[in-house]
């Protein structure tokens, strides 16, 4: 997963993430605060999830190197596993 404040990027982006993922070296999916239309378009395009505007900070509430779930169509995210504290967390963030 890639979690990100904002997304910032012009037309290009759409063929960057599709040439990504037809690379192999997409992040599964993409969490952001807030996406901007070129960055909801771009995923679209290259058939990467995305889900945005959650209740809280999504860059706080993913700790680093989480084992994460989500669900694009509910727009909901679960952590799984924390990494680095205690392991069977079942926490959703929304």
């Amino acid at each position: 997963m890639l979690v990100l404040d904002q997304a910032k990027g012009g037309v290009a982006s759409s063929w960057m993430l599709r040439e990504i993922v037809e690379s192999g070296r997409a992040p599964a999916a993409l969490l952001l605060n807030f996406a901007n239309p070129v960055m909801a378009q771009g995923a679209a395009f290259a058939g990467l999830p995305l889900v945005d505007r959650f209740e809280g900070d999504i860059t706080e509430l993913v700790p680093d190197g989480a084992l994460v779930e989500v669900d694009p169509p509910s727009g909901e995210v679960r952590i799984l596993d924390e990494r680095s504290s205690a392991a069977g967390t079942d926490d959703d963030v929304q």
